[in-house]
């Protein structure tokens, strides 16, 4: 079986063709090099195999399958852009290589970063160009793609930059009978097939390294869920902390209010009480903007190409950022309720807390068995409110990215123009269901009782938002999937 198989293979970028009509198939154990002029296809060939982008019309092959999780579990891609996250040091980034590549040697990854001379603890974003080369290049050569007959695409870029840093001999001595411009039946005779013929004497080992090498959906949808969490909770945990000094500062600062103080400390006390109530306004909008600045650096950008080759799918992906920015937004809630209440009570007054919360179980037991459930449903209900509404407006905004960055041009503009008209169709979706809800079926909803009142309007709202959720999810899938237009 072809390790790589083009069947027809056309991309088209509008009215411009890249690709057209290519048909090529590398044997496994091969090495084969992309020769031609700029603007020839070379790129989108390897993004094609890559799963970066989707082709026009015909097929293309990895191991007999069409890239997908499975595919990119045995693809090893080096682009010719820093794709590691800046904020990661140099083990944080073996480490993620390692957590998502079951079989990736992390003492060759260790070695090599040795001999390069990198230090583990420095972070990315302080390396030079060169340096953070060198790193993708020792994870990508560590990683689980030892075995000859699973492909590595690199860039020509790369190979001239090492040359510069004194790594001059070649990473694999080249295929002599491998020339430039080569098609499909010019190649000549293949290598004998050892991976083959290991494979027919061990096929049993052989499938287990495969299900090794691509894990359950759960067990990847959790490692990034906890990536996530580790991009994302650097940024929220100062946010909060500072939040907290603020909040303390605004409450000696009314100590100075009410105390005969200089007109300059009276005027600081002003200035901070009025910092507390927009940092609270702040710290309400912080995970919709930390969530989307996330989702376009992510996926988007030179992250793209390190996030997209994963061996994940896009509903694994889309998930494990919606998970994260819900449980965030519950943490701001929280904060800001905490932080409210560190504001406006003494510390004496807390004890009422424990008090109303005693009250409030004492009269829900009160309740007959019927009242129980209803104010059950209700609570669940406004739990479900609250969760697909922080849903619904972060895919609204996952969406508007995806739209805007569709385009090569003018792509902060296109966004934001996309978020104005999503918010505002939402909007007028929701009047018009309101009017047709309170106005044509009034007689209706007067004949219930307040209880059953409330269920039905979250009843309603529920299914409102689920639509919601399950349009822009649609479309920002589309998007990722279709029209991806990395930077």
């Amino acid at each position: 079986m072809n390790i790589l198989e083009c069947k027809a293979l056309t991309k088209r970028y509008g009215g411009k063709s890249a690709l057209e009509g290519v048909e090529l198939s590398i044997e496994p154990g091969r090495i084969v090099g992309l020769l031609g002029p700029n603007g020839s296809g070379k790129t989108t060939l390897i993004k094609l195999a890559n799963g970066l982008l989707t082709p026009t019309s015909g097929e293309i092959l990895i191991d007999g399958k069409a890239p997908s999780p499975e595919t990119k579990a045995i693809v090893s891609y080096l682009p010719d852009r820093n794709a590691l996250p800046d904020w990661m040091t140099v083990a944080q980034t073996v480490d993620y290589y390692a957590d998502f590549y079951a079989d990736f040697r992390r003492d060759a990854a260790q070695e090599m970063l040795a001999r390069l001379g990198l230090d583990a603890s420095a972070r990315v974003k302080t390396l030079s160009k060169g340096t953070r080369e060198k790193l993708q290049l020792s994870a990508r050569r560590a990683d689980r793609r030892r075995r000859p007959r699973h492909p590595r695409l690199h860039s020509p870029h790369h190979h001239r930059q090492l040359q510069r840093g004194r790594l001059r001999r070649p990473l694999h001595p080249p295929h002599r009978g491998c020339r430039a411009g080569a098609r499909r039946g010019d190649l000549p005779a293949k290598r004998p097939r050892r991976a083959a013929h290991h494979r027919r004497r061990h096929p049993r080992r052989n499938r287990q390294k495969r299900r090794r090498a691509f894990p359950g959906g759960v067990q990847m949808l959790t490692k990034l869920i906890r990536h996530e969490f580790r991009a994302t909770s650097r940024i929220m945990w100062p946010i909060f902390a500072g939040m907290l000094a603020l909040t303390l500062a605004m409450r000696a600062s009314q100590n100075v209010l009410q105390n005969e103080s200089p007109w300059l400390l009276n005027l600081l006390a002003v200035l901070v009480t009025i910092g507390f109530v927009f940092g609270i306004m702040a710290l309400c909008f912080a995970p919709l903007v930390l969530s989307a600045v996330r989702f376009r650096d992510h996926l988007l950008k030179d992250e793209g190409y390190l996030t997209l080759t994963l061996p994940v799918n896009m509903h694994q992906l889309l998930a494990s950022k919606l998970i994260v920015s819900a449980v965030w937004y519950a943490a701001a809630f929280l904060a800001v309720v905490l932080l409210c209440m560190i504001g406006a009570f003494d510390f004496s007054d807390w004890r009422v807390v424990p008090q109303f919360a005693s009250d409030l179980f004492l009269s829900f037991r009160k309740l007959d068995s019927s009242m129980q459930g209803q104010a059950l449903l209700f609570a669940l209900e406004f739990f479900l409110f609250c969760v697909l509404g922080v849903t619904a407006v972060s895919l609204i905004v996952y969406a508007a990215y995806a739209v805007g960055f569709s385009f090569n041009k003018h792509k902060s503009a296109l966004t934001a123009v996309s978020v104005l008209v999503f918010f505002q169709l939402v909007q007028f979706a929701a009047i018009a269901v309101l009017a047709n809800l309170f106005c044509d079926g009034f007689t209706a909803w007067s004949s219930l009782t307040g209880v059953q009142a409330g269920n039905a309007i979250f009843a309603v709202a529920l299914v409102c938002e689920l639509i919601v959720c399950v349009i822009f999810y649609l479309v920002t899938y589309f998007f990722l999937t279709r029209k991806l237009n990395l930077e």
